[in-house]
């Protein structure tokens, strides 16, 4: 179970989360009001399908961090029922002034620190949630900075300062899993594929576990151009302060062992990506330089799988 109430808020998450070395450290986060869910999602570069083969059209390979950093109205949550979001409008306030930084090791061993700026661009090299403007989002993609990399063998850490108080999240990034459909298909590319029809995305291997033993997964459709540029045409990660506050809180849709492009996303004539990031799940760090953050505060990282379809 990954819902909680706005009453005795805390216990469930708390199960699996962090290990707490005491009671305060349990009571600091049922108690905090700021909270955070970071995102660094990689993928690699791959064959454009509108000009499968042709090297300079290929789409690049592309590394994303985001954050959403924010304080929660505790009396604007309400308890899970079913079909009901657990976020009401206006339970999530967003802090647009902290310093924020990312720290980690690249693959060549040398340790990196990036400082984050408030998200303020449309676009991104992977159009993901890093694209957000307002307050309290936070990002950058390696199409702005060339430092921002991807290491699967290094922790992430991403520490926020404001108001003279200092907040971590730590991280290792998920074991990729592969598109089933595209495995089975025998080609990362499908061409032609039927306008119109739906688009399944299934984890593989796919699994007979409980979906709560799911990594989270994320999965994006991204309409591709003759050179290699995409724009987001349809993703289930999170878009708005309210849907990263409900993922804090229920993370259930996101650990299915398959998701669904709507058909009417896939239009005659163009050419799309197709992307599933499994991630990991991090945690707020303790310690007495850190003030605690909201339960269900989470830094997710992975790299994606990816395909392509050339829709006829």
């Amino acid at each position: 179970m990954r819902r909680i109430l706005a009453t005795g808020i805390g216990m469930q998450l708390c199960l699996g989360a962090v290990v707490l070395s005491g009671c305060s450290g349990l009571l600091d986060s049922m108690n905090a009001t700021e909270a955070a869910v970071a995102l660094m999602l990689h993928v690699e570069a791959q064959d454009n399908p509108l000009k499968p083969g042709d090297a300079s059209a290929r789409i690049p390979e592309a590394t994303a961090f985001s954050l959403c950093f924010g304080q929660i109205d505790r009396a604007k949550l309400q308890q899970a029922t079913d079909g009901k979001q657990l976020a009401q409008d206006g339970a999530w306030t967003g802090i647009k002034d902290a310093v924020v930084k990312l720290d980690f090791t690249d693959a060549a061993g040398t340790a990196q620190q990036i400082t984050i700026p408030t998200a303020a661009s449309e676009a991104n090299a992977l159009n993901l949630p890093v694209s957000f403007k307002g307050d309290g989002f936070y990002g950058i993609s390696s199409k702005e900075a060339q430092l921002l990399s991807y290491n699967p063998a290094s922790d992430y850490t991403v520490t926020v300062s404001w108001s003279g108080k200092q907040y971590q999240l730590k991280t290792r990034p998920a074991q990729p899993v592969k598109i089933k459909e595209f495995e089975d298909h025998g080609s990362k590319m499908w061409a032609p594929y039927p306008a119109g029809q739906a688009f399944t995305v299934t984890r593989d291997p796919s699994t007979d576990n409980p979906v709560q033993d799911n990594p989270e997964a994320f999965v994006l459709l991204s309409e591709t151009k003759a050179d290699g540029s995409t724009s987001l045409a349809y993703t289930n990660a999170p878009q708005t302060p309210q849907a990263f506050t409900n993922l804090m809180l229920d993370d259930t849709a996101y650990r299915a062992n398959s998701f669904t492009i709507p058909g009417d996303k896939i239009v005659a004539g163009r050419g799309y990506a197709v992307t599933i990031t499994a991630v990991a799940k991090g945690f707020p760090v303790e310690g007495s330089a850190n003030t605690a953050l909201f339960t269900g505060s989470q830094f997710l990282a992975g790299t994606a799988d990816a395909g392509g379809l050339k829709a006829e």
